[in-house]
């Protein structure tokens, strides 16, 4: 089935059209009517509790308009996709890739925002550079950031201390972070099982990134993986927890899951860290919504709550980290453009973005307010003094993209079967590099020119 919106096709498998229909179905007759004199967009973005605390503060500027969180798409692009083709969207979509950003913008199913950011005055410089890549598609603005922030290294300093180790900092290779991780694992005198390991290495791409590799090539129509640099940033992954022992494998995450030591959820490092199973750990600076919650639980227990500390990841070659951003952009159908125009622009302000910075939730992506002590010094959380380090780490974030000719869907999952494999050791980091760069590639050739998510 295609469906004709605003000049764009949209590509619609059979069995796609029971769902199609059911929504279809189920939003006509549920949807909330508006009050009197008031506005009600519909915004499909994340589940988060943060979302209620903004919406409460854009309407206390913006009373006749409302704001609402659609809960049933739970930010879910194939369901937005398919109220699209439905002509039943909502007014406002969050973006979390440059990918659906093009993917939205190339079949019109997003508002050009260029003119009105012209008249609000609205300057893309104000924003991180790597934002742009959430707000442009061929030169055109269509969304305003939300939020940004890079991958930093956190790292429990009760266990530095103990260890006799000076904290990281900028001047971290590889080789101080596996000599750290070595000397922060700790196991049981009497039957040897670790019960605490040094390090959990997070994500490939920086990795890849700081050895020097690349995932494609200049133009974006190629995997290039498999090369010796490419297959050094797997190593320092696979390494530190098959040969090196010093992180936790896929098998162990398991059973702290299935036997509840650590507290942690599988699938989530985060826990792992936060209960001083993990010493070192990659993540962005919304990792601290959760480590605040546990700080305040320990306490409630009685127990020493997490001191960490932040610095940039270990570099190799290079220091690289990886840039995310989220972006806010309009149904270009919505009824109401005036209106959801307000709720990008309040986005831009130092009364949402001071939001941002309490609630931890990344960093802001408006320059100015994250320089200012409105981040860089919350009175709330006196003990979290290092919230520079988030800033200087920006000049090295990479955007990740993935080129047009692949489906996002079946790249994720090459990319999401290859990481488990190394993590549970079922492939060596150069059979990995080979296994993957091959596949990629065939599905480009294979997919070449169709551009469908």
């Amino acid at each position: 089935m295609n469906q004709t919106s605003r000049g764009g096709t949209y590509r619609m498998p059979a069995k796609a059209l029971p769902a199609l229909l059911v929504f279809i179905l189920c939003f006509a007759g549920c949807r909330e009517p508006q009050s009197e004199g008031t506005i009600r967009l519909r915004w499909v973005t994340d589940i988060n509790p943060a979302r209620e605390k903004q919406i409460q503060l854009f309407r206390k500027s913006h009373p006749h308009i409302d704001v609402f969180v659609d809960q049933a798409s739970g930010g879910s692009t194939a369901k937005v996709l398919i109220q699209l083709a439905a002509h039943a969207g909502p007014d406002l979509i969050d973006i979390y890739s440059p990918e659906n950003l093009a993917y939205f913008a190339q079949y019109d199913s997003l508002l050009d925002i260029t003119d009105m950011c012209s008249e609000a005055r609205i300057d893309l410089d104000m924003f991180w550079p790597q934002c742009q890549a959430w707000m442009k598609h061929n030169n055109r603005i269509y969304g305003i950031p939300t939020n940004a922030g890079t991958l930093v290294l956190f790292y429990n300093k009760d266990h530095f201390d103990e260890a006799g180790i000076e904290y990281p900092d900028e001047t971290w290779d590889w080789e101080d972070y596996l000599s750290a991780a070595s000397r922060l694992t700790k196991r049981n005198p009497d039957n040897q099982r670790i019960e605490r390991y040094g390090c959990y290495p997070n994500e490939i791409r920086p990795l890849v990134w700081q050895a020097g590799g690349h995932f494609w090539d200049e133009n974006l129509t190629t995997c290039t993986l498999n090369t010796p640099q490419g297959i050094r940033g797997l190593k320092l992954f696979y390494d530190t927890r098959i040969l090196l022992k010093v992180a936790p494998s896929l098998g162990d995450e398991q059973s702290f899951s299935a036997g509840g030591w650590g507290g942690g959820v599988f699938g989530s490092p985060i826990p792992l860290f936060a209960t001083g199973r993990v010493s070192m750990l990659d993540m962005g600076r919304w990792g601290i919504v959760t480590f605040r919650q546990y700080q305040k639980e320990q306490k409630e227990a009685g127990l020493p709550p997490l001191r960490f500390g932040v610095a940039p990841l270990p570099r190799d070659a290079t220091r690289a980290t990886w840039f995310l951003s989220r972006s806010t952009t309009i149904n270009a159908e919505t009824r109401y453009p005036r209106e959801c125009f307000e709720f990008l622009k309040f986005l831009t302000t130092p009364e949402y973005n001071h939001l941002i910075c309490q609630a931890g939730d990344g960093i802001p992506s408006v320059k100015s307010i994250a320089e200012s002590d409105l981040f860089l010094r919350d009175p709330d959380y006196p003990q979290e003094d290092q919230n520079h380090v988030y800033l200087e780490d920006i000049p090295y974030g990479k955007v990740f993209r993935v080129p047009s000719d692949i489906k996002a869907a079946e790249y994720q999952k090459l990319y999401d079967i290859t990481v488990l494999r190394l993590r549970e050791g079922t492939l060596t980091p150069e059979e990995a590099a080979e296994d993957f760069t091959s596949q990629v590639n065939r599905a480009i050739a294979r997919n070449r020119g169709q551009n469908e998510i």
